[in-house]
């Protein structure tokens, strides 16, 4: 007897290893990647711009990074802080020449990052948007400023299709060895409406089957349909009853783990969360002899680790 729709996804074809270099971008999601990631040994860069839900801010802030531009207009004052329309309320200065300079070493740092990046993989939150009035251009995060300054949009299907044709061509001449992957965010953006965060999620869904059947350097992973397919049940979730919750995120990786990583590299994943759950370890009465083992066992793990890379 079966009692849920489990979503059955297959080996890919590029495995990830050890020796890759791995950059994650988009939403929130992202993060529960990078941090899965980062415990289990890779060479990770995470969210650059900061926490991006939008495909177009997305798309905008990578181009904006390959031309080394900055939108003037965009910049805003909020208490005393310095904050640009098109990141992150993380990316700030104490005034507008020091968010200036933390911008453009962002850029630098991301150029430099993606030329070298293995596995781009990018998470998509939502397509609803807001137009600052003022300059008509759509923002990737209103910095708490009120909401009569903004229009709610949704982005077109067509219109994203277009946009990441060629930002993934002008990716892929800048590195022809780069892989992407990109999921869809489990978290529902139910303050638009679920009718909305639902229309929202499908023309995601649709862009992104659309963009793998254009690439064959991309592979699409289904990190929404595992959460809200396959675990469907609110057991899985947050008090809020929209982020997953921990065994949630755990049972995505879970797969992620066996469509990308081949059998040696999901040894070092293991050992290297073991490395890290020691090296956390506290001890209730520490003393010299328990010191030594700790470093004795820390040292044999980081062997082994050292040993399956070579």
């Amino acid at each position: 007897m079966k009692f849920r729709t489990e979503v059955i996804i297959g080996k890919q074809d590029k495995d990830i290893q050890h020796s890759h270099r791995i950059m994650t971008i988009g939403s929130c999601f992202a993060n529960h990647l990078y941090s899965f990631l980062e415990k289990g040994g890779f060479h990770t860069v995470h969210n650059p711009f900061g926490i991006l839900f939008n495909p177009l801010s997305i798309s905008k802030n990578i181009h904006n990074a390959l031309d080394h531009h900055e939108n003037d207009k965009l910049f805003v004052e909020r208490d005393g802080l310095h904050f640009h329309y098109d990141f992150h309320s993380s990316v700030f200065g104490s005034n507008k020449k020091e968010l200036l300079e933390n911008i453009q070493n962002i850029q630098k740092q991301f150029v430099k990052n993606i030329k070298e990046t293995d596995f781009l993989v990018i998470t998509f939150g939502t397509t609803w948007v807001y137009k600052e009035l003022n300059t008509q251009e759509i923002v990737a995060n209103c910095h708490k400023i009120p909401q009569f300054h903004f229009q709610k949009i949704g982005l077109k299907l067509e219109q994203l299709k277009s946009i990441f044709i060629d930002l993934f061509k002008r990716l892929l001449e800048f590195n022809p060895g780069l892989n992407i992957v990109l999921t869809v965010s489990p978290v529902r953006h139910v303050k638009n409406g679920l009718h909305e965060n639902n229309i929202s999620k499908s023309t995601l869904l649709l862009l992104t089957d659309y963009l793998e059947k254009s690439f064959q350097e991309i592979s699409y992973f289904p990190s929404y349909e595992l959460v809200l397919d396959d675990l469907r049940d609110y057991r899985f979730f947050e008090q809020d009853l929209i982020h997953p919750n921990a065994q949630a995120v755990d049972y995505v990786m879970e797969k992620f783990s066996a469509s990308y990583f081949n059998e040696k590299t999901a040894k070092i994943v293991q050992l290297s969360n073991k490395l890290v759950q020691l090296n956390a370890h506290k001890f209730l009465h520490p003393n010299e002899e328990n010191f030594r083992k700790k470093q004795h066992k820390l040292a044999n793990l980081q062997a082994e680790i050292e040993r399956l890379k070579t």
